[in-house]
């Protein structure tokens, strides 16, 4: 099983860059919820982003990234099935980046400081979230926030919404 329209969007955006790499980026809870049978723990190519950091303690039920090419088959169909029975548990990122490198820049931006100086976490895994940043940041702050990200990809309200590199370079 496999997402077509994101494999052919990946290849055609890799004639200009080879190094692209497709991710999906999945809600542990959820994904938890609705594929018991398919672990993401131990598996190859998938890694917890809160893993290391202070919520170390919630790793299991965050954001994980998953290298979509890396992973077993098995393990894809899952991600694929929980996409299919919970928009929201998962989001596709299209980025010039190895998993440790794209699960330490996604790290960086989990906790934000609020103006009464509190820190949140901001949960951007969930598409609601990210379909917010996307329209709601100013110029720098999306081109911050998306760094090397060429295109993220998710589903909100029944429909299939992407977020390119180009809208934070044109803002």
């Amino acid at each position: 099983m496999s997402r077509p329209d994101l494999l052919l969007r990946l290849a055609e955006l890799r004639v200009k860059n080879p190094a692209l790499r497709l991710h999906a980026l999945v809600d542990g809870l959820l994904y938890q919820e609705c594929q018991q049978d398919a672990p993401l723990l131990g598996e190859p190519g998938t890694m917890a982003v809160l893993a290391g950091t202070i919520d170390d303690h919630l790793f299991d039920a965050g954001p994980w990234v998953i290298d979509y090419e890396l992973v077993p088959p098995p393990l894809r169909t899952a991600v694929l099935c929980a996409e299919k029975s919970m928009p929201t548990a998962v989001t596709w990122i299209i980025a010039p980046l190895d998993i440790e490198a794209l699960a330490e820049m996604l790290r960086a931006r989990i906790d934000v400081s609020l103006p009464d100086g509190q820190t949140a976490m901001l949960r951007f895994w969930d598409p609601r979230t990210l379909a917010i940043i996307g329209r709601d940041l100013d110029a720098s702050q999306r081109h911050e926030f998306f760094g090397e990200i060429v295109e993220w990809h998710f589903a909100l309200d029944g429909r299939h919404v992407h977020i390119a590199r180009r809208h934070a370079d044109a803002h």
